[in-house]
């Protein structure tokens, strides 16, 4: 028996309705996508404004991409006019292949080239910038730089510093940076992602006027007053940024994440994730090396105390008390709290969350770092060590003579105690008792 297929007019009909619903779907799109395009040209958008904007042209251009996936037809391909405009919308230099078409490469859990290049650094990039309006205060026990930034100020940088980071991987993704090359510009790459980020942030040639001991006053770059901190900001903060290098591999050579004891493959929820714990924990850590300066050099120019500062911090006392504890802070860190990270092999990652900005901390092999400690840090993990060697035996032995102490006082103080009490007690009913039988004939001898 043959099998019956549908009339050629129907399976026609069919694709002809699956057109429709595809052209009608993005002509819609695409007047969505023309309308926000515009928004865009508007030069006196704020950050906030224009990431909300873009993430919104990432939204159409993959909604458009589902509908060509799910309408599409034998019968006839995909026009030119119905794909993503490819123009740049952006204004002022701001276009980072944003407007490109995003593969629906998460759902394949396979990357290839170009289009799974953007997808997966959009993916990561946009969790990332929701996360923004969650808030932002610190709840570490431990002050940030950025502590002392304004909000509107602290979430502009972060917007700043996602920005740069997206150049920064475009830039080594154009020039061709082999994986083995990553490891070797570790610094160089945090240093250039903190100077345009600074650069950014406070203004290229922006300029401000510092007063001398004459009480004259001169005109001076903010940029050249930041860069002389790059020695002092890369060994408070840049150098202790984990796991860099591997989110740059993740992101530029599609290798899976191996983090926390884990290996996270590729395209996977697990590895967006831990992506983008790894970036929270850049952009924040870059933010406060932004803050440092500021703080170090600027903290006495009114200026950039009313355009920068929060007004907790504006009064010369409360600012010198922050430096103040900011300069404790990086003395425990470096004494204690990164030699026990180390010797526990672990690091902290600083990270949005819904209560605010938290530690988390992840596990990773440091032995290599733990044979290069001296001074405080590696007596510190001697007295770990010895702690370790000497509570284990020690608690045992406390335990023991507490149980011995125990089992004095119950089994034999105690039953020692109780004896005598029942002794007494017997000695008192035995007096009760002869008392009453010596009082019993004096009574009946009075009777008649």
């Amino acid at each position: 028996m043959s099998r019956t297929t549908r009339p050629l007019s129907q399976r026609l009909g069919l694709s002809r309705i699956k057109l429709q619903l595809r052209q009608q779907s993005i002509a819609k799109i695409q007047q969505r996508y023309q309308m926000v395009a515009q928004g865009l040209e508007d030069g006196s958008l704020s950050w906030w404004e224009w990431a909300v904007l873009t993430g919104q042209l990432r939204e159409l251009s993959a909604a458009q991409h589902l509908v060509e996936t799910l309408f599409a037809t034998a019968a006839e391909e995909p026009t030119s006019d119905e794909r993503v405009l490819e123009t740049d919308p952006f204004p002022s230099g701001r276009s980072l292949a944003l407007s490109r078409p995003i593969a629906a490469a998460l759902d394949r859990h396979t990357f290839t080239e170009n289009d799974d290049f953007q997808t997966l650094k959009y993916v990561i990039l946009d969790r990332l910038t929701a996360k923004l309006t969650l808030p932002l205060t610190n709840q570490t026990d431990t002050p940030l730089e950025i502590d002392i930034l304004k909000p509107v100020k602290k979430q502009e940088l972060f917007l700043v510093v996602l920005k740069q980071f997206e150049a920064l991987l475009d830039e080594l993704r154009f020039s061709r940076v082999s994986r083995s090359q990553l490891k070797s510009k570790r610094r160089q790459l945090l240093q250039d992602l903190w100077q345009s980020s600074a650069t950014d942030f406070l203004g290229k040639y922006r300029t401000i006027a510092v007063g001398t001991l004459d009480a004259s006053t001169s005109a001076t770059e903010i940029m050249q007053q930041v860069l002389l901190d790059i020695v002092v900001v890369d060994n408070a903060i840049l150098e202790r940024v984990p796991l860099f290098v591997e989110l740059l591999d993740h992101l530029l050579f599609h290798s899976d994440l191996e983090m926390d004891r884990q290996v996270y493959p590729v395209g996977s929820s697990e590895a967006i994730l831990q992506g983008e714990a790894i970036l929270g924990n850049v952009v924040l850590q870059i933010s406060n090396a932004v803050a440092q300066p500021l703080i170090n050099r600027f903290s006495g120019v009114d200026e950039l105390r009313r355009d920068f500062f929060d007004r907790r911090w504006l009064s010369t006392r409360e600012i010198e008390r922050f430096r103040n504890a900011l300069s404790w802070k990086y003395r425990v860190l470096q004494w204690f709290v990164e030699p026990t990270d180390i010797f526990e092999s672990q690091y902290r990652l600083l990270a949005f969350s819904e209560a605010g900005l938290q530690y988390r901390t992840i596990y990773a092999p440091r032995d290599l770092e733990l044979k290069t400690l001296s001074g405080v840090p590696f007596v510190v993990t001697l007295a770990l060590e010895t702690r370790d060697a000497v509570a284990p035996p020690l608690q045992a032995a406390v335990t023991i003579v507490g149980r011995g102490i125990v089992f004095v006082l119950t089994q034999v103080i105690g039953r020692s105690i109780g004896l005598v009490g029942r002794g007494v007690l017997q000695g008192i009913g035995y007096v009760r008792g002869e008392v009453r039988s010596r009082s019993a004939p004096s009574a009946n001898q009075r009777q008649p």
